[in-house]
């Protein structure tokens, strides 16, 4: 069964009214830091200025599919990639370090790009988000399993990406999966 859409109006920052719509393409890149987007998706649609939002339990899940489409990823972590890892976990960037056993400079090299992270520290960061993505009951434990042990060898080998590909998140139903 489908779940219906709120018929009552919700008022707009501009003044109007955001009306359930369909939205073609959204992008979430505002809200991950990231270049993502999510295609053919219900959202609300201003009768005023014509802006664009979805519901929040969309937004969580989309940034949780992110979380995993990123520590899935073939190649070394980016900085972008890495901010994004460490906000996830809600860190500071000195509470990263501390955790990690590292100075919070070498986080923030990472972060801009003026170093690049060594295959352990990237491999810890992956390990921490998706450690932190059970506890939370988002992933399962065998997922987490999978998930580090098929980037093992490769994050030791491949080099970082210089920019992140862009991440198109499957219509947003099949995520419940």
């Amino acid at each position: 069964m489908k779940k219906e859409q709120q018929t009552h109006d919700i008022p707009c920052e501009c003044g109007g009214l955001l009306r359930p719509a369909k939205l073609d393409v959204y992008d979430f890149s505002d809200y991950v830091g990231l270049n993502v987007t999510v295609n053919n998706v219900d959202g609300f649609r201003c009768d005023k200025c014509g802006g664009e939002t979805v519901d929040g339990s969309l937004i969580n899940m989309v940034t949780n599919y992110t979380i995993v489409q990123v520590a899935k990823s073939q190649h070394r972590l980016n900085g972008d990639e890495a901010r994004y890892l460490r906000r996830s976990l809600h860190a500071t960037q000195s509470e990263l370090a501390a955790r990690m056993g590292i100075d919070r400079v070498t986080v923030a090299d990472w972060e801009r790009g003026a170093e690049k992270i060594s295959p352990q520290h990237d491999y810890i960061l992956r390990g921490l988000t998706l450690a932190w993505m059970v506890a939370e009951n988002l992933l399962v434990p065998n997922q987490m399993k999978e998930i580090l042990g098929s980037v093992g060898n490769t994050v030791r080998q491949e080099p970082p990406k210089k920019t992140t590909a862009p991440i198109a998140v499957p219509n947003p139903q099949s995520l419940h999966a």
